[in-house]
């Protein structure tokens, strides 16, 4: 074992602790965590790469979204911080959490730069082979867990903003012509909560591992997407275009 589960379940534990669990979307983010965890172990299997490191990679990938949620009450970085980068900054900078969770150290530059970029638009080009494939596939977890986030809970609730407002939104051009590319979309596109939701729509495309494709169909959380009842003709139709799109991809990943 190259990583101390027990003990970097503890820390993280204990990093909880100085946080409202009650707080809805603390606790989201907590039991978030735990999943991502979770997806890094199964595609790492299926991967044949080091579980333990990647379940890791899933545990602290998000600790900066903590201080983000308490200083800023939101969860969007263009409107407070780069949670990623906080939370490099917090497991390296001058605080070196992550010795907390391990004592590895030859892992640390793995893991400071597969925190570092795991929300980021795209990786580095200069980034290192084996650092590359263990941050796309905690991109992937990540992804996969977003999905389930956002089936699980109503997206104008996380959005901050009424049912109404969200339901009558419009998708802007923009975010349609990169989701046609079949492309994610980068946040200075998104204009409106909806052009959100259609980003969280898009990640499916940014999939990299056949096993998170196949695991994105098993769970069922992207499909959940879907079901939202917009009122906006032009918003619906939108809808049916992105659905269409995702499922031609995923039956092209399946069949390759």
């Amino acid at each position: 074992m190259y990583i101390n589960r027990e003990r970097a379940g503890k820390a993280f534990e204990n990093f909880l602790a100085s946080y409202d669990l009650n707080n809805k979307d603390i606790r989201m983010k907590a039991d978030h965590t735990m999943k991502v965890a979770e997806n890094c172990d199964a595609i790492a299997e299926a991967e044949g790469l080091d579980r333990d490191l990647t379940w890791l990679l899933g545990l602290v990938h998000d600790i900066g979204r903590f201080p983000q949620l308490a200083q800023f009450d939101t969860f969007w970085d263009l409107a407070s911080m780069d949670h990623a980068e906080a939370g490099a900054e917090m497991l390296f900078g001058p605080r070196k959490m992550i010795g907390l969770f391990t004592d590895r150290e030859e892992f640390y530059p793995l893991i400071r730069d597969a925190v570092r970029w795991h929300s980021a638009f795209r990786l580095p080009a200069e980034m290192e082979e084996e650092h590359r494939i263990y941050a796309e596939l905690l991109r992937d977890a990540d992804k996969l867990d977003i999905f389930r986030v956002f089936g699980d809970r109503p997206p104008y609730e996380i959005y901050r903003c009424s049912e109404e407002e969200f339901l009558a939104g419009n998708i802007s051009e923009a975010v349609m012509t990169a989701i046609r590319g079949l492309s994610s979309v980068s946040h200075h596109l998104k204009k409106s909560p909806v052009d959100r939701y259609a980003g969280i729509m898009s990640l499916i495309f940014e999939l990299r591992c056949t096993q998170s494709v196949k695991m994105a169909e098993e769970q069922g959380y992207y499909e959940r997407l879907f079901t939202v009842p917009f009122t906006d003709p032009d918003t619906a139709g939108s809808i049916r275009e992105i659905r269409k799109l995702a499922e031609n991809f995923i039956e092209t990943i399946k069949n390759n």
